[in-house]
């Protein structure tokens, strides 16, 4: 059982609660972070997490705290992964306007410019209806875990095969399988 964790609150509190300290030049000791995340978790109720402190290419602090599955008892440590969730959506969102602000890429080109897997069936839909879950793709959170490959390279080639919910562009509807593709276009 993967347990729910709130790791991009604590991500957002850790670098708050150490800003002073490390504005003012000091390294805040490894005791005072253990005990400011410790409590931050606690306080929280959040059951684990993994972090890094890192200043000016120097790690203060890399350690796990807490579970990583509360079930089983496992223990967070440095080389725990966690599923990002949705929280990679807002950062491919904003990797992909900035590629589309310096032009290396256009909201309104076509996926095929970018995919030579693109199908047929997939001609006309475009960066922007990724964005905007309004491409049509099927959301592979709804289909068989065994049934989604996992890869790169077969996971767009299995994208591109499926058929469209819509027609792209006429309605939204929320696709884990577009922002995979957005990820993958970056």
């Amino acid at each position: 059982m993967v347990t729910r964790m709130a790791a991009p609150t604590l991500a957002l509190l850790v670098p708050v609660l150490l800003a002073a300290p490390v504005a003012r030049g000091a390294d805040p000791s490894p005791s005072r972070l253990d005990e400011e995340i410790a409590s931050a978790l606690d306080a929280q109720a959040i059951p684990g997490a993994a972090v890094a402190v890192v200043r000016k290419g120097r790690t203060l602090l890399a350690r796990g705290y807490g579970l990583a599955n509360i079930e089983l008892g496992v223990p967070v440590t440095v080389s725990t992964r966690f599923m990002t969730g949705s929280i990679a959506k807002q950062f491919a969102a904003v990797a992909v306007l900035l590629l589309a602000e310096d032009r290396r890429l256009g909201l309104d080109d076509d996926l095929g410019r970018y995919f030579p897997e693109c199908t047929p069936l997939w001609r006309g839909v475009t960066v922007r209806q990724l964005l905007t879950h309004t491409s049509g793709l099927p959301d592979y959170e709804a289909m068989p875990p065994e049934d989604v490959p996992t890869a790169e390279a077969p996971f767009v080639a299995w994208a591109f095969g499926l058929r469209p919910e819509f027609e792209p562009g006429s309605r939204w509807a929320y696709s884990n399988t577009g922002y995979v593709l957005l990820g993958i276009l970056v």
